[in-house]
C-alpha cells in the first residue's frame, strides 16, 4: 500500500515509517495523559516540548516518504496540531491553548527548514553509515 509513497533509494524505508508511527503514538499518549504531561513539564518548558515534538515527528514521517508527499505531511500535522489542542479541552487536567497551536507551527516550520538543509536526508545518511560496517 505504501510502496508508491516510500522512497525507492532507502533500503529500510518501511522500518523508518514504522518508527515514525511509533513516535506519533508516543506523542498522542503523552499529549492526552495529564499526569505524564505534567511530568514532562517539570523537566522542561511546555513550548520546548511542542517545538521538538513537531520538529521530530514531521521529520520522521518526511524522511522515508517521497518528496512529493511532504506538503501533505505538513498539512496533516498542521491539522493534527490544532485537533490535539481541541481534544485536550475534553480531558480533565488539560487545556487547549492558542499559544500551543502557534508553537506547534514553529516546530513544523523548523522541520520544513531542516528537511531542506544538508541534514534533511537523515534516513539516507544513517543507512550509508550502517552499510559501511
Amino acid at each position: 500500500m505504501t510502496d508508491g509513497l516510500l522512497r525507492k533509494d532507502l533500503r529500510y524505508a518501511p522500518l523508518w515509517l514504522t518508527v515514525a508511527f511509533i513516535l506519533l503514538a508516543l506523542m498522542l499518549v503523552i499529549s492526552v495523559n495529564a499526569p505524564l504531561m505534567d511530568a514532562v513539564d517539570e523537566v522542561t518548558d511546555d513550548w520546548v516540548v511542542h517545538i521538538l515534538g513537531f520538529l521530530v515527528i514531521t521529520s520522521a514521517f518526511c524522511g522515508p516518504l517521497q518528496k512529493k508527499c511532504r506538503n501533505w505531511v505538513f498539512c496533516i500535522f498542521l491539522i493534527f496540531g490544532v485537533l490535539i489542542e481541541l481534544v485536550q479541552l475534553a480531558i480533565p487536567g488539560r487545556s487547549a491553548s492558542l499559544v500551543d497551536m502557534l508553537v506547534n507551527l514553529v516546530g513544523l516550520t523548523l522541520a520544513w527548514y531542516f528537511l531542506r538543509s544538508k541534514y534533511g536526508d537523515w534516513c539516507k545518511w544513517i543507512e550509508n553509515r550502517l552499510n559501511r560496517q
